[in-house]
């Protein structure tokens, strides 16, 4: 029972080969399901999202020529592998198998040890990333004064509400997160989470009720939550849950969507990358240290830390980088402009300072090179008319100590989200931002298990995930706890 396993739709309208099959590549450790007719089989393809169909040519409603046609068609799951089985083994059944987007071809009748053969060689032909992992998203869109709505998808789709208003006051629980950042207690973090936890959850049957349901059911152990917020919400701590054992985003991917904002590019998934790979293209990526006054040697620091990560990471799933690495010495305002410029950058990674409120959020350059002259401020304002015809999918700011110019006593006023709302409403549809700023080593290790994670599996909801567990082991340094994913699709 050795090698890759992958997740098999079996479509075969023959009830005793169907199950025969089933029975062959289950017992090899394969996750398997069945269809019987092509609609149907269109249908879980969409919902499974398998690595590969065993599609049988002669079936009821759809023909398997159609399944193939239609399923290729649609760029979710244009990448499964389609083996085709067949009882015309002539040249012309095979072309038009093939002109449909098979991958493979069988004769029946076959011995299983050649399915098995195809079967395997289909897995060691996938792109570098699945597409198959079973996803189960939570979705709670959270209004105050509003019933919270609720949507499950995965296990299976399901639409609801509250019965209740969402009672909740955005204002206080912002103030009461900078105080617990102010005083550096962990303790206060634990309170309003578990506050937010009682409101949003405990409070509400359905919410609380469709969470358990959807953690005990989901084949994939990773329930993904993601909220759906007005603007003013953005700096509601909602990451702060806590549901009496455990913080939520210890053991969910978590993600924000802003409500309301149109969103044409995609943002950075396995799909995405394994396009790039299909079409022989670079992932872009352009990394800006920015290092202004006051210095904070963890800004230089994680810049040469992920220039000398980030094309490996990715080139070792083999897909090419073309890496542009700005040093402060050479980030002045003129030449970060020309870069940002309708860049055609995928993943733009910023360390540097920053100062954000509602009238003036903006991020910070020397005038010249070798880091003399001024320090410029670049505006969100600037910022979104330079990023509107950009190719940029993720955008990355990264928040070390000192990078809020402001008192620490306002802290929890002036955090770096505005910039990362900024950007959103640029048209990125990605953005990872920090509440706070972190410790300079709790920022370069998170940006670093962050990468490696997102070259490993192509997702960014799940990368951070990754990094927050893996920098949580000190849980009063709060670099686990500050960062933002703000994801639109």
């Amino acid at each position: 029972m050795a090698g890759k396993k992958g997740r098999i739709l079996v479509v075969e309208d023959d009830l005793d080969l169907s199950e025969a099959i089933k029975a062959r590549l289950v017992y090899l450790g394969h996750y398997v399901d069945v269809a019987y007719e092509g609609i149907e089989a269109i249908r879980k393809a969409k919902k499974m999202l398998p690595d590969i169909i065993i599609l049988d040519v002669g079936l009821p409603g759809k023909s398997g020529y159609e399944v193939c046609a239609e399923l290729k068609r649609d760029p979710e799951t244009k990448n499964i592998i389609i083996i085709m089985l067949t009882v015309y083994f002539r040249p012309e059944e095979i072309t038009k198998g093939l002109e449909k987007g098979a991958d493979f071809y069988l004769n029946k009748p076959y011995k299983s040890e050649i399915l098995v053969a195809y079967v395997n060689k289909a897995l060691d032909t996938k792109n570098p990333y699945e597409l198959s992992e079973s996803k189960c998203t939570l979705t709670l869109n959270c209004i105050p004064e509003q019933r919270i709505q609720i949507g499950l998808k995965g296990v299976p789709n399901t639409n609801d509400q509250s019965d209740a208003n969402l009672l909740i006051s955005s204002d206080s629980f912002v103030q009461r997160a900078g105080e617990a950042y102010r005083n550096e207690s962990r303790s206060n973090i634990k309170t309003i989470g578990e506050d937010l936890y009682r409101m949003i959850f405990s409070d509400n049957d359905k919410v609380l009720g469709t969470y358990k349901y959807a953690c005990g059911s989901v084949n994939d152990p990773l329930l993904r939550i993601r909220f759906m917020i007005k603007r003013g919400l953005l700096q509601l701590p909602l990451e702060f849950l806590f549901d009496g054992k455990e913080y939520l985003v210890l053991k969910h991917p978590f993600v924000k969507t802003i409500s309301g904002i149109e969103i044409k590019k995609k943002h950075i998934s396995p799909l995405f990358l394994n396009h790039l790979v299909e079409e022989k293209k670079s992932l872009k990526i352009l990394l800006i240290a920015s290092n202004t006054r006051p210095a904070i040697p963890g800004v230089d620091e994680e810049f040469k830390s992920l220039k000398s990560l980030l094309k490996n990471i990715f080139e070792e799933k083999g897909i090419d980088v073309t890496l542009r690495a700005i040093p402060s010495s050479e980030a002045t305002y003129e030449g970060i402009r020309k870069e940002l410029k309708n860049c055609k950058y995928h993943i733009v990674h910023f360390a540097g300072h920053g100062v954000s409120d509602t009238e003036k959020s903006s991020i910070f350059f020397w005038e010249k090179k070798n880091k003399q002259g001024k320090v410029i401020p670049m505006a969100v304002s600037e910022l979104r008319i330079l990023l509107s015809s950009s190719d940029i999918r993720f955008f990355y700011l990264s928040c070390c100590y000192g990078t809020a110019n402001d008192d620490p006593s306002r802290l929890y006023e002036y955090d770096f989200l505005g910039i990362a709302d900024g950007l959103v409403h640029a048209g990125i549809p990605s953005v990872l931002g920090f509440r706070w700023p972190v410790s300079d080593s709790g920022a370069i290790n998170f940006a670093k298990e962050f990468y490696r994670s997102l070259g490993e599996q192509g997702q960014t909801d799940k990368a951070v995930f990754d990094a927050r567990n893996c920098v949580s082991s000190n849980r009063d340094d709060f670099t686990w706890i500050s960062p933002i994913l703000i994801v639109q699709d």
